[in-house]
């Protein structure tokens, strides 16, 4: 709730204004960071998780580990060829 005064680079003025952004970001390996932001307002870290998998599969296990939605021909192709990417970008 913290309004803060800082120097905008772009506008080259100083502004008054608060973190008013709450920002997801998903990282390879499962990890999602959170930010609270706002405009030339330097960001706060606001948390780091770590994902997990979930062992039921898709819908609590009840579609017998299938989704409902297949990926289209071009995406199950990469899939079967190179599997699913879950710790590089």
């Amino acid at each position: 709730h913290e309004g803060g005064r800082t120097y905008c680079d772009t506008s080259r003025v100083w502004i008054d204004d608060y973190r008013k952004n709450l920002v997801m970001g998903l990282a390879p390996g499962g990890v999602v960071k959170t930010w609270l932001m706002g405009v030339c307002i330097d960001p706060i870290e606001v948390s780091r998780v770590q994902g997990r998998i979930v062992e039921k599969g898709p819908y609590d296990g009840l579609s017998e580990g299938h989704y409902y939605r297949p990926p289209n021909k071009e995406s199950q192709a990469y899939i079967d060829k190179f599997g699913i990417p879950y710790g590089s970008w």
